[in-house]
């Protein structure tokens, strides 16, 4: 073999392979998008399914709230609803109230994560598989869409 086909083989390599595997995006999974909640969730790896569960419904009925007038009430039922819940968590010995504020701080850190971009990702180029859910359309042309995960994703607004 010549050197110059050599030479050839390298420029070409060079010229055609490397860029394309630089330039190439990174494929994402849907997960890749929300950021890490492990230290978290790791503030209850002491409680069963079953605790952590109960702690999670006193939590949303906490957050199940009426405005009456101009206040803000929770009816005698949920509060009932509440209170046994918490007498259910005091019964195997846990610290309810200490429970529930670690709770509301860890979903409202949650919250705050949830709507956050994850900038470890800004300015890379990057796919992600999904299907797109028209909201908007310019003639027959697409405007506006939601990228979704699967198809029949449910995006919590109504058609």
């Amino acid at each position: 073999m010549k050197l110059s086909h050599i030479l050839v083989g390298v420029v070409f390599i060079m010229v055609h392979v490397f860029p394309a595997l630089a330039g190439a995006p990174r494929t994402l999974v849907w997960e890749d998008l929300a950021p890490s909640m492990d230290d978290l969730s790791k503030r209850f790896d002491h409680l069963t399914d079953e605790q952590l569960g109960t702690l999670n419904e006193i939590y949303s009925l906490k957050e199940w709230r009426q405005v009456v007038g101009d206040k803000v009430v929770v009816s005698d039922d949920v509060k009932g609803e509440i209170a046994a819940l918490e007498k259910k968590l005091q019964a195997q010995n846990l610290d309810v109230r200490d429970l529930v504020i670690k709770f509301e701080a860890a979903m409202s850190e949650y919250n705050r994560r949830s709507n956050q971009p994850v900038r470890a990702l800004d300015d890379k180029d990057v796919r992600i598989p999904g299907y797109v859910l028209p909201l908007e359309f310019d003639g027959t042309a697409v405007s506006e869409f939601f990228l979704v995960p699967y198809v029949g994703a449910c995006i919590h607004t109504p058609p």
